[in-house]
């Protein structure tokens, strides 16, 4: 699954993996979250409302089990690391 870079002062990028229903969300602080049952069509939704910072607060954030993807070990497997 590969995400998609957003025009957002929130949110850098964003992106859907259809297996597992999870929505993926990743902020300019570095953190990534997973929202998991969510549907293609909110990540449609998502990707194309005029404001995805909006969008998330009022469709995603607080309505959705979630989980922070732990982006240092990602980054050492990317790098050939552990």
């Amino acid at each position: 699954m590969i995400l998609k870079s957003i025009k957002s002062s929130l949110i850098e990028s964003i992106g859907y993996d259809n297996a597992a229903q999870a929505l993926h969300v990743k902020f300019k602080n570095g953190k990534h979250y997973v929202y998991f049952e969510t549907t293609q069509a909110l990540y449609d939704d998502f990707d194309k409302s005029e404001s995805q910072g909006k969008f998330f607060g009022q469709n995603i954030r607080g309505k959705f089990k979630h989980s922070i993807v732990d982006t240092a070990s990602q980054k050492k497997r990317a790098e050939g690391g552990a």
